[in-house]
Formats: C-alpha cells, structure tokens, sequence
C-alpha cells in the first residue's frame, strides 16, 4: 500500500515538473514566436497589397506605440479590422470590426491564441482545437476574413 502510494506521489510530482518545464519554456519561446507572426502578417499583407489591383481591396499595416497592430482594409465598404495584442505574454489577442456599410451597425468578434508546447519541447500556436504548423498558416488564417471578399462575419451567418 505504502509502495503504491509511493508510486503515485512520484507521478504527480513528476506531471507537475514537466507542466512547470512547458510553461517555462512557453514564456521563453512566447516573444520570439509573437514577433515571427508579427513579420509574417507584415509580409502577407505587403503581398497580397502588391498582388491586388483594386486600390479598395488593398491592406494597411499599423504598429500603434502601445504595441498593439492594426491591419485594415477600408478604402470602401464594407470596412474590416484586425487588432492584434499581446495578452499577458502568452497569448495573441485578436479581435476584428466589420462595418457593411455607414448604415449599418460594426460587428465585432475576437479570442485568444496561445502557445502550446508538446513533449518534444516544440511550439505551436493552438486556437481552439487546431494548431497550426507554423506562423504562415496562423497569419493566413488570421488575414482570412480582410483578404476573401466573399466573408461574411459571424455574427452575420
């Protein structure tokens, strides 16, 4: 009895070292992964404006002085932002405001991302339950609803 007890005591001791070892290193990984996504959304949008002829459709890229980025199309409507923010070190906040026209009421809608780290001590970025590979496929995912110009906002579907 005492044996297995024992046994148990070291499991959880040692399921509570790894969980302290993954959110170390998730607060080591969490600012170098931040700005790699940060660049990669930058280079995404300076693409996909170079690539869209229609001066309407085009993108803005925003660094505002409290550190959070602004990504805009709003040339016309119906005018769609994205608001990215830094949550606590550990998780991007994004929210985004659609706006169907000057008539209308602005949709808005966000949540978190975080950063998970799995037994081999890689990262990725989760939402939800998918996580994604790398930081271009979470700025495609993420720059989705500025660049499809048949999206609809989910308040709206």
């Amino acid at each position: 009895m005492a044996r297995s007890r024992r046994r148990v005591v070291e499991r959880i001791s040692l399921a509570g070292r790894l969980q302290l070892h993954r959110a170390k290193i998730r607060s080591a990984m969490f600012p170098y992964a931040w700005q790699r996504l940060i660049n990669e959304i930058r280079k995404q949008v300076e693409q996909y404006s170079l690539m869209c002829g229609d001066r309407d459709s085009r993108l803005s890229f925003t660094r505002f002085v409290t550190g959070e980025y602004l990504i805009r199309r709003a040339q016309s409507y119906p005018i769609i932002d994205l608001t990215l923010s830094l949550q606590q070190h550990l998780f991007v906040e994004f929210k985004y405001n659609y706006r169907n026209s000057d008539r209308t009421d602005t949709d808005t809608w966000g949540d978190l991302i975080s950063l998970d780290v799995d037994e081999h001590d890689r990262t990725a970025f989760q939402y939800k339950d998918s996580k994604f590979r790398d930081e271009a496929e979470l700025a495609h995912f993420l720059l989705t609803p500025l660049t499809d110009p048949n999206f609809v906002p989910p308040a709206s579907q």
